[in-house]
């Protein structure tokens, strides 16, 4: 089946996580940042190698919060677009298999490129889930 025929009245964009989700990991990150800060401004004498990998963890907790908060996905008739710290898109004709997977913090749908590993795109809004569980229902009913 083409995408064409796939019954989304118009692309649909919507954050990726769930507002609890975000709020979560803004609280998480902020927790972890004020610890952090009050060790490296203690007297305690820490090794570089230590204070390397502590500056590359934040760095790495920061950039997925961010993801987190900001982040958006995009369904339309190319197919799906995730915007974040790196942008990912994947057209339908390189799609071969989906599964939707319904989740607290956010509506997955696995993506199962034609080659590749499996991919995953996250629905933090309404409108998002209702357009996955749609292109769910059409891969299950087979593509042409």
């Amino acid at each position: 089946m083409a995408m064409r025929e796939i019954p989304l009245p118009a692309p649909v964009t919507g954050l990726s996580y769930k507002r609890p989700a975000a709020a979560i990991a803004v609280a998480l990150t902020l927790g972890v940042f004020a610890y952090g800060s009050r060790l490296m401004a203690s007297d305690v004498n820490l090794p570089p190698v230590l204070v390397l990998l502590l500056v590359a963890g934040a760095t790495a907790m920061a950039m997925t919060c961010w993801f987190i908060v900001f982040g958006t996905t995009t369904v339309d008739a190319d197919g799906i677009r995730q915007a974040g710290i790196t942008p990912r898109a994947w057209r339908w004709a390189d799609i071969e298999r989906v599964r939707l997977v319904r989740m607290p913090w956010s509506t997955r749908l696995m993506l199962a490129p034609t080659s590749g590993p499996v991919r995953v795109v996250h629905a933090g809004t309404p409108a998002l889930e209702e357009a996955f569980r749609v292109i769910a229902e059409m891969y299950s009913r087979g593509r042409t």
